[in-house]
């Protein structure tokens, strides 16, 4: 999504994901989240934890994840339900 290719944090933590680094990446997403971001950037990160723990096999808590990006990505932009598709197609 666009947050990421604004958003340097995001891209560092995808970056980890793309080199295989998944529980770095995770703790690092996690690290984020704990710094209270906005709602459009908890979404991306949920659907990046979601990301992380389907790569690693971990499809139920993977499967939490992407529920959880869908829902925030529904409620704080109904109108757009790209971003909540995105969540969805991992």
């Amino acid at each position: 999504t666009r947050i990421f290719q604004s958003d340097m944090n995001l891209m560092v933590g995808c970056l980890l994901i793309d080199m295989g680094e998944y529980q770095k990446s995770s703790r690092y997403f996690q690290r984020i989240l704990q710094q209270q971001p906005n709602d459009e950037k908890i979404a991306c990160i949920y659907s990046s934890l979601a990301q992380i723990y389907r790569l690693d096999g971990h499809y139920e808590r993977a499967l939490y994840y992407y529920r959880q990006a869908y829902d925030l990505n529904t409620r704080i932009r109904p109108q757009l339900h790209i971003s909540a598709a995105r969540a969805l197609n991992g």
